[in-house]
Formats: C-alpha cells, structure tokens, sequence
C-alpha cells in the first residue's frame, strides 16, 4: 500500500491574469463570476455572492465576519486556488442546504506545501493533495470530504461526510405510462 499516495495525485497547471483582483469591501455585495482572478478577497461586512460554474484564482481570503452565499446549492461549483487560501467567512445560506451546497461545491488548492485555514463553517469538498488543510478552529462544523496531504482537525469539531455529487442541469421527463 502506497502512504504516499497523494503525491502522485496529478494537478491541471493553470495561469490568471496579473491585474483581475476582486476585492469585497465593508457592506458590499459582489458576484463571483466563472472565470479567472489574479487575488480574491472578502474583508469583514462584505458579501461574496457564489453562483454554480468553474473560477481560477491565484490566492483567496476571505476574513473574519465576511459571507458567501451560494446561488444554486448542489449545483457543480468548482474554485481552482493556485497559492494562499483562507475561508473565515460565514456561509449565509440556510443550515438546511447544506447537505446540497456540499454535494456541489469543490474548492481545489494547487499550491504545496501550504495550509489552508477553514474557521468558519463550510459546506464542499476539499481538494488539497500536496498541503494542509486546518479544519475548525472556530466554528465547529464542516460537510463533506477532505482529500488532502495532512489534515489537523479540532478536537471538538463535527465533520459530516457528503459525496461530492453535483445535481445535473440536464432536465428529465417522467412518462404515466398510457396517459
């Protein structure tokens, strides 16, 4: 059996424009647009809006008394986070979409070597393979999966395992039958 496994696990290298930041301030509501940015930040008061789709992003923090609401739980929503990440924000959606968010949200950090502070609640699937990811120094609550090189967690948190398994966009029919 291979301990090392995660190593081998294979990153897609992407690059972001030098000059796109998106800086949220104190009582300010932005969207998080798919696509590619340089620095992603969320300072306290202000509101970061997460729709479904897929963003690039060179470094992202989001601090203490920031929020994020995302637009469509259980839709695929990937962040790709090439170097520094920190999520301190509270999620504004309500405690009974959890479950949803985490089915389709991923958050992916390429960077090695680092870690990646979650102390606030978060809803998604953690993708870290070649760094650390500390889980709940804070609030104490986290749904979904951490794949990552070392994983701290806090001795009190709660940690509920949901797949990530992104609800399809694709619609379907139901046939009654003879009707």
């Amino acid at each position: 059996e291979d301990k090392y496994l995660l190593r081998n696990y294979d990153l897609e290298d992407f690059s972001v424009p030098s000059n796109s930041e998106l800086i949220v301030r104190n009582k300010e509501t932005e969207v998080l647009n798919p696509g590619s940015y340089s620095f992603v930040k969320v300072e306290a008061g202000g509101t970061l809006i997460i729709p479904s789709g897929t963003v690039y992003i060179g470094s992202m923090q989001l601090d203490p008394r920031s929020k994020v609401r995302f637009t469509m739980p259980g839709q695929e929503t990937t962040i790709h986070v090439k170097d520094d990440f920190t999520w301190r924000a509270t999620t504004l959606n309500n405690a009974e979409e959890y479950d949803s968010i985490a089915r389709g949200f991923k958050l992916v950090l390429h960077a090695s070597g680092k870690r990646m502070f979650i102390d606030d609640m978060v809803a998604g699937n953690i993708v870290a393979p070649y760094s650390e990811v500390v889980i709940a120094q804070s609030k104490k609550l986290f749904y979904g999966m951490i794949f990552a090189d070392i994983i701290s967690v806090h001795q009190y948190a709660e940690i509920y395992h949901v797949n990530f398994d992104p609800i399809s966009n694709t619609p379907y029919f139901i046939s009654m039958g003879g009707m």
